[in-house]
């Protein structure tokens, strides 16, 4: 199915009360796929890789000024203060333990003048023979400070 096709489907399925954020992971994708979406309409891309990520938000800075990047691969601790920084940085959906939370919230404290957007942080919550449940960092938060 196509973009386009995707994007009705949606639109048709989903009560007009909700609102759906459909994110186009583009991992592995050139910046002209990214960027054929792009024009289309598509603004949240998820990229699996820091590495990746970074790269492509950098080429993509001037050609697509409203792009919202979510990281969705593994967080590596040593590379969160590097994640951060990344412009077009919307979200983070992988934050699974209060030490990569801890890590986050020192990064950004650390160097206030390079941080001045917020980041939606996805929390990873664990209970004992369980599923695992992800919550936003807004209803977390109430309950951690």
């Amino acid at each position: 199915m196509s973009y386009l096709g995707v994007k009705e489907s949606l639109k048709v399925a989903t009560p007009k009360e909700h609102e759906i954020l459909l994110i186009a992971v583009s991992k592995m994708q050139s910046i002209e796929a990214i960027k054929s979406v792009y024009a289309l309409g598509q603004r949240d891309f998820g990229e699996n890789y820091i590495q990746e990520l970074k790269e492509k938000a950098t080429a993509l800075k001037e050609a697509c000024p409203e792009i919202n990047w979510h990281f969705i691969g593994a967080l590596q601790s040593n590379k969160i203060a590097q994640l951060i920084r990344i412009e077009g940085l919307k979200a983070i959906q992988t934050v699974d333990s209060l030490s990569k939370f801890d890590k986050i919230w020192k990064a950004i404290h650390d160097h206030p003048e390079s941080f001045n957007k917020s980041i939606d942080l996805f929390l990873q919550v664990f209970k004992e023979n369980s599923y695992k449940v992800i919550f936003t960092h807004s209803f977390l938060l109430l309950f951690l400070y």
